[in-house]
């Protein structure tokens, strides 16, 4: 019966720019999502190990995925609303803008989104387009062990143009208070929507935060828009660069192997040898078995590239301690108080927060427009770096030795969370939803009147959102689906709560000089 009747709407359904409007077009959203949405086919051994070139037993899964379309995912169920706050509080909206087939495929996509609140206005079905699909085979323990990406159609249909005609996509991002961008889109289409957001952030310190009726204080003024950048994989990466000043309050959110590809690209541009920002193509590194590995860090291979990413020297960059306290001196999260300002250390041997390379890769991206990194490290944590200073020209105090006229010297706060413990089940998910809990911590402080100015990225809001995405990514791992799917993945909820405020109190405080 279900596949009646989305096999009905497929045939009865049209072109999504010219659908008409219904409840949802009345939502004015706080958070949007613009990126990919994709058809998984996971396919996974049960009852003996993968045979080359032979079938073996298995499960075989359909189900919606897609980096973008998973954040929107995890926001949908994080902010509906849940039996334990009895809907008392006041959740922030969530959209998501993205391209699909007119295609039983991309109905499906579309449904398990709105059924969880999101508005899908913004999502563009295309009459002849194909939706995109990935198909994954997993080996018995849960490990990819092959994996093809169909996303050709994806870049095709998703164009600047294409912004420019669905004039829901611009209007969206002229409402929103926090944008998720990820890089499975074209560089273009990234860059138009920076665009689209810097020529509309002047006029938001002007308008009214946008609230649901009857929320209190609904007349204050809006805070800056806070975009989010998620880099997806190693070539993806390189994807964001020319996007990064477009926007005053943009943060990307790498492991370590992207951002080091990003500093990297960063250096060589510099140097007059830099290559292009758009070479995701259609054999990237992320729809081999291998880029998988590389990217979260598993199997051999994956371990061994991501040791050597974190002991490569792009560039030698001196690197020394200005302040650092441990992590029981550092506030709880969701509170408005900073940690104390400590004395500097007396000693010239601190250990470094970070390996000097990957301190220098993050000052590099921050020196190119980004407002801040947002480190993931898998079981190592996750690392909020921000400048807390202005950089410093040649001839002000630096640290020994001093800076060339080619050399600026930045000043950067890092506050390092650790990992929660747990139980892995399933790692495909856990960045993406990530970024979600981020990304609904950040909206959340933000519609509660927390951060009514510019300075929310640098400020204490930032620091204890990093501990409702690490509660949320934990339980990602915790699920077998790219998503956690159960009730209590709600924010709403106090044992989510109470595992953000754990992850928050492990954090590690520290200030460095990197000369770059």
């Amino acid at each position: 019966m279900k596949r009646l009747q989305v096999l009905q709407r497929h045939c009865t359904s049209c072109s999504n720019l010219n659908r008409s409007e219904d409840a949802e077009s009345t939502i004015t959203p706080h958070i949007v999502i613009i990126g990919g949405a994709v058809l998984d086919i996971q396919a996974t051994a049960t009852t003996c190990n993968l045979l080359r070139g032979g079938s073996v037993p298995g499960t075989i899964r359909h189900v919606p995925g897609g980096v973008g379309r998973n954040i929107a995912e995890g926001l949908g169920r994080l902010l509906r609303p849940s039996l334990d706050n009895n809907h008392s509080t006041l959740l922030p909206t969530v959209a998501f803008a993205s391209v699909v087939g007119n295609d039983a495929a991309g109905l499906q996509i579309i449904d398990s989104l709105t059924t969880l609140g999101v508005s899908t206005k913004a999502v563009a079905v295309q009459p002849l387009m194909r939706t995109p699909s990935v198909s994954i085979i997993f080996d018995r323990s849960g490990e990819v062990s092959a994996c093809v990406a169909d996303l050709a159609s994806l870049e095709a249909a998703f164009t600047p143009s294409l912004l420019d005609r669905h004039t829901q996509i611009a209007e969206l991002l002229r409402q929103a208070s926090v944008v998720v961008v990820e890089a499975n889109l074209p560089s273009s289409v990234i860059q138009a929507v920076a665009r689209t957001l810097s020529l509309s952030s002047c006029d938001k310190k002007k308008r009214t935060f946008p609230s649901s009726p009857g929320a209190p204080n609904s007349d204050r003024t809006r805070p800056e828009c806070i975009v989010i950048m998620e880099p997806v994989s190693v070539p993806k990466s390189l994807r964001l660069l020319d996007s990064l000043a477009l926007c005053p309050a943009t943060f990307v959110t790498p492991n370590t192997a992207e951002l080091m590809a990003m500093a990297q690209e960063l250096r060589q541009r510099k140097d007059g040898g830099g290559g292009g920002s758009d070479n995701g193509g259609e054999q990237s590194e992320e729809q081999t078995e291998e880029g998988k590995n590389v990217r979260e860090g598993k199997g051999r291979e994956g371990k061994s590239r991501r040791k050597n990413a974190d002991r490569q020297g792009i560039h030698p960059y001196h690197v020394e301690v200005v302040q650092s306290i441990p992590s029981s001196a550092v506030s709880s999260p969701l509170s408005a108080t900073p940690p104390p300002s400590p004395s500097p250390p007396t000693s010239s041997t601190t250990p470094l927060p970070l390996p000097a390379v990957v301190l220098g890769a993050a000052a590099e991206v921050i020196l190119a427009g980004a407002a801040g990194v947002i480190l993931t490290m898998g079981s190592d944590g996750v690392a909020l770096i921000t400048p807390f200073s202005s950089v410093s020209s040649p001839s002000s105090p630096s640290p020994s030795p001093s800076p060339s006229p080619t050399k600026s010297v930045l000043d950067l706060e890092i506050n390092h969370l650790a990992a929660l413990p747990a139980t892995v089940v399933n790692l495909s998910g856990a960045g993406d939803t990530f970024v979600a809990g981020f990304a609904s911590a950040v909206a959340m402080m933000a519609l509660e009147g927390r951060a009514r100015d510019g300075t929310i990225g640098s400020g204490s809001a930032f620091k204890a959102a990093l501990g409702m995405g690490v509660a949320a990514a934990t339980r990602a791992v915790e699920s077998a689906s790219n998503v956690p799917n159960d009730d209590s993945f709600a924010w709403g909820n106090e044992e989510l709560q109470e595992a953000a405020r754990r992850a928050q109190k492990s954090n590690r405080w520290s200030r460095v000089r990197v000369v770059v």
